[in-house]
């Protein structure tokens, strides 16, 4: 059994993504505080040019192509406190453009705006480690980059940690992402259960179950049979 390989995951620029919404409004999106697993693969596979690993474009996507993948990557999480930036927030009325258009504002049963951003994202500077489980002997580069966030706009240097991660180190695992793997893999067994004592379990959307404070034994045991 080899060991796990760990990297470490800095933002060369600010990062933004609609990772969930803030007030109700669909124009109020802020970003998490971690890179999802899930990006982080779909990135790495686009800059490396592994397969045709590409997100079917649907309004519920299940991101199975991923089981296909020949390394699995844990949730990259930050060892110290996040730097966010300021919140970007306003709000366009029908009557802020340079004209009245009083039509649209009845139409709109007198809605006090007609669109509200508000948006927070990472700064750049933030770095985040995660860890990676390989199958088929594969292995990532030492030194890579990856495009994230809205518009791929954010640009990461993805570097391998040689030696033992930072202390404080622990791995998030991502039940939704082990479960694709274990059902491709290991047809009719039943989805991961958080493993360990008392596991931090945080569900953040359907997409993200993360489970936190894991070793290398429990996260292995959740993403077999990579290893």
């Amino acid at each position: 059994m080899i060991n796990l390989e760990t990297f470490r995951l800095e933002l060369l620029d600010s990062l933004y993504y609609n990772s969930y919404l803030d007030s109700g409004a669909a124009g109020a999106a802020l970003t998490a505080t971690f890179v999802g697993d899930i990006a982080m693969m779909y990135a790495t596979c686009r800059s490396l040019g592994i397969g045709n690993l590409n997100p079917k474009i649907t309004s519920s996507p299940r991101y199975e192509e991923l089981a296909d993948c020949p390394f699995i990557i844990s949730v990259a999480h930050s060892v110290s406190p996040v730097k966010m930036l300021p919140v970007y927030d306003f709000a366009t009325s029908f009557m802020s453009e340079g004209y009245e258009d009083l039509e649209a504002f009845k139409a709109s049963f007198n809605a006090p705006f007609r669109n509200w951003i508000r948006k927070q994202g990472l700064s750049a500077g933030n770095v985040f480690y995660f860890s990676v489980a390989y199958r088929d002997y594969y292995r990532l580069p030492s030194t890579y980059s990856v495009r994230l966030g809205n518009m791929r706009s954010c640009i990461a240097k993805v570097s391998k940690v040689e030696g033992s991660p930072p202390q404080e180190y622990d791995i998030w695992g991502n039940l939704y992402t082990a479960g694709l793997v274990r059902k491709r893999w290991n047809p009719g067994e039943k989805p991961p259960s958080p493993p360990g004592p008392s596991p931090m379990l945080e569900i953040l959307s359907s997409y993200y179950e993360i489970v936190k404070g894991l070793d290398e034994t429990s996260w292995r045991s959740m993403v077999s049979p990579y290893e």
